[in-house]
């Protein structure tokens, strides 16, 4: 959410605060980790219902 409120206050008014412009990082640096999680917890999941 917070990524396309920063493209948002770009597009609309061609300048962002340094608060969004944090927040939009470290919700792309969590992507990574989350993508993890989920590829764990389905494994978990399929080798359960076995």
């Amino acid at each position: 959410m917070s990524v396309v409120l920063f493209v948002e206050q770009l597009m609309k008014h061609r300048r962002v605060c340094s608060w969004c412009t944090l927040a939009a990082a470290c919700h792309l640096a969590a992507v990574p980790r989350l993508v993890t999680e989920a590829q764990a917890a389905l494994s978990t999941i399929q080798w359960r219902r076995r």
